[in-house]
């Protein structure tokens, strides 16, 4: 990082090409991987369905941006290999368990303990739980492949308290916001970090 900074590269150039440059190996293995699969499927598929598949790609390229953008993110804010990876794992672990805790230990206040499961939650349960990456992924393959019941960890409110944001629009939405304000407050950490 000091050699690449010393050379005529702002900080922007230097963190704007790290994310570019990972991206662009990421996103073509995981194509390359995903036509393999497309090919594969629609051999076997009786009725596959090519714009179900394209969606299917372009939610999941834009998953894994989410997550590139948290490591070099966190990379930026950390300044060694083991606390970027400790800094990784536990921001899975966040997203995977950590986060429907937070929304039960939300409950647990705003509700009190005995009426913590009590239905229907508020909105602002469901609106925290479609804010998780993971969740809106979910929701979104949900939608593509199942048309039985709902994914098992996404919470649907009952009908009267249907006016939530829980739909794809929404998901879709959650993933951009990931996909951009996270490198952009990687960039910010990184921008006033002593590298020396």
């Amino acid at each position: 990082m000091r050699f690449l900074l010393g050379l005529p590269n702002s900080r922007l150039d230097a963190y704007a090409g790290k994310y570019c440059s990972r991206g662009a190996v990421f996103v073509g293995s995981l194509l390359f991987g995903l036509a393999v699969f497309g090919v594969v499927a629609g051999a076997l598929l009786q009725e596959p369905s090519p714009a179900g598949f394209l969606l299917f790609v372009g939610a999941t390229v834009v998953y894994g941006l989410v997550f590139l953008g948290v490591g070099l993110a966190l990379s930026a804010f950390l300044d060694s290999e083991t606390s970027v990876t400790a800094g990784i794992i536990s921001a899975h672990v966040l997203f995977r368990g950590g986060w429907m805790v937070l929304q039960w230990l939300g409950l647990r206040v705003t509700r009190g303990p005995g009426e913590t499961a009590a239905r229907p939650f508020p909105e602002w349960y469901y609106f925290s739980g479609r804010a998780n990456p993971m969740n809106a992924y979910a929701k979104l393959l949900d939608t593509l492949f199942n048309e039985g019941p709902q994914f098992p960890l996404l919470t649907t409110p009952l009908p009267e308290a249907d006016s939530v944001a829980t739909g794809d629009a929404d998901a879709v939405a959650a993933l951009l916001a990931w996909l951009v304000v996270v490198p952009v407050v990687g960039y910010l950490g990184f921008k006033n970090k002593d590298v020396l």
